[in-house]
């Protein structure tokens, strides 16, 4: 799970995404995508919702076109991985201390 908060400056507005992974198999996970806000802005809730289907309808085709399909638990072997991919890193070592092993 990851949840990202965000609040707009000099105010109260606050906007939060929950991110949900599940495995379902070996090759495949659902994915859950909750999100809220305290405030209207500039879209209304069914505009963001579909802004939202379409950013992740366009990265869905590159996330699974990407290989190897098995994350490499050893972060030494992806030395690239930095700042933004903070969740990828906190995600592995969550599964390397459940024991998962990548064959």
């Amino acid at each position: 799970m990851v949840m990202l908060q965000r609040w707009q400056p000099g105010g109260s507005e606050q906007q939060i995404n929950i991110f949900l992974c599940s495995p379902v198999s070996r090759n495949e996970t659902k994915y859950y995508h909750f999100m809220g806000r305290n405030f209207t802005g500039d879209m209304s809730d069914e505009e963001l919702v579909n802004k939202h289907r379409l950013i992740f309808g366009q990265d869905r085709s590159i996330v699974e076109a990407q290989r190897p399909e098995e994350l490499p638990l050893d972060l030494s072997e992806e030395l690239h991985l930095r700042g933004p991919d903070t969740p990828a890193i906190e995600y592995r070592r969550s599964l390397r201390a459940l024991g998962v092993e990548w064959i």
